[in-house]
């Protein structure tokens, strides 16, 4: 089955792209490889898993003067988003939905403007600044779809390397498949290591692949012309996240011995591969 392939390096022509899939794109590319400027002291910190989920945020344009505040409703850890997107200095994408009487063009400009972050209410009532990285790369900046078609080209790359060689008929034979580890004979780290390694390239390979499928349908990126909704990502997909369940299983079954906790790897991993295509880093 064909995947998809690189997207050409010429300008792609989108007459119907809406303006909220190109604030989106504009949005995300404020990930990139320029450092976040530090503001006055910052708030209390609080735990990262209180700050998942839909928070009642602020977003803040550190850099940019007249900009002021916005109130924005902000969704952590998604790839589809209907609002306007960003990138954490710490890797989670996040996605802004503006609140009454804001506006997507209005979040777009505090996030191009300079260096960006949240003030959220976390759930156990504190508040916290959530840092955003800010635009500046011309390699990773995606001002709109049709001028920076390098993004897409890096995505594509990057999830392709985690991939790996994926055999979609026999997925056990793929290159990041755990099925011919054994876990009763793992007497040292060795399995560890290979175990850990497998799951993370299986939740980047997954991760990526949902990233380009849903930027290909909402015209984003370019995807296959056999294939221009992106309906071929579905098995690569499917084997992606297969091949991970049985690595992170293995992986929890041998806690004993290795100590490492499959799900952190596995968020860890996306926070890592998101940081790579927004963020150049």
């Amino acid at each position: 089955m064909k995947s998809t392939t690189p997207p050409s390096s010429s300008p792609i022509t989108r007459i119907g792209i809406t303006l909220s899939a190109l604030v989106a794109v504009a949005a995300a590319s404020s990930g990139a490889c320029a450092a976040p400027v530090e503001e006055e002291a910052p708030q209390e910190e609080v735990a990262e898993s209180d700050l998942t989920g839909q928070q009642a945020c602020q977003l803040i344009a550190g850099a940019s003067a007249g900009l002021g505040a916005i109130a924005t409703q902000a969704f952590f850890g998604t790839a589809a988003c209907a609002g306007a997107m960003a990138v954490t200095v710490g890797g989670e994408l996040v996605c802004l939905a503006p609140a009454a009487g804001a506006s997507l063009t209005a979040i777009g400009a505090v996030l191009t403007g300079g260096a960006s972050y949240l003030m959220c209410t976390s759930s156990s009532g504190n508040t916290q600044r959530v840092p955003l990285t800010s635009t500046g790369s011309p390699t990773c900046s995606t001002t709109s779809a049709t001028t920076a078609p390098n993004f897409c080209s890096n995505l594509y790359r990057r999830y392709k390397q985690s991939c790996g060689t994926l055999d979609l008929r026999s997925p056990e034979r793929s290159e990041t498949s755990c099925r011919g580890i054994s876990i009763a004979t793992a007497r040292d780290q060795s399995t560890c290591t290979t175990l850990a390694n497998r799951v993370e390239r299986n939740a980047q390979c997954l991760h990526g692949r949902r990233i380009m499928q849903d930027f290909v349908r909402r015209g984003i990126c370019q995807g296959d012309p056999t294939d221009p909704d992106g309906t071929n990502h579905e098995k690569p997909i499917q084997v992606a996240n297969d091949l991970l369940a049985e690595c992170k299983s293995k992986l929890k079954s041998l806690n004993n011995l290795c100590q490492k906790d499959p799900e952190e790897l596995q968020r860890s991993s996306v926070r890592r591969f998101n940081q790579a295509v927004y963020t150049c880093k």
